[in-house]
């Protein structure tokens, strides 16, 4: 996972908190340590104003959004594997 933008932005009517992140999953058994999973999320969550305790609010509350995201999208993936693999 790497963490790319972390930032509240106050430069249009409504204050934000902007999360983004990037997520790989490698096969670390395979000999080259193929990416299985990737995916970039970016998340605007509007503050009803700028305070460093509004900002970190809403960077908590992205990052959950963004948990969920994933977690759903890795048991897609998963689901689909299995499915796959069952059928050869």
């Amino acid at each position: 996972m790497a963490l790319t933008g972390l930032y509240a932005d106050n430069s249009i009517a409504t204050a934000k908190a902007v999360s983004e992140l990037q997520f790989f999953l490698i096969d670390a058994a395979a000999k080259q340590g193929n990416v299985v999973f990737q995916t970039g999320l970016h998340i605007d969550i509007p503050l009803t104003e700028l305070t460093p305790t509004t900002a970190v609010a809403g960077w908590k509350r992205g990052l959950e959004k963004i948990m969920q995201t994933v977690e759903n999208d890795l048991a897609d993936h998963f689901s689909v594997m299995s499915s796959t693999q069952s059928e050869e």
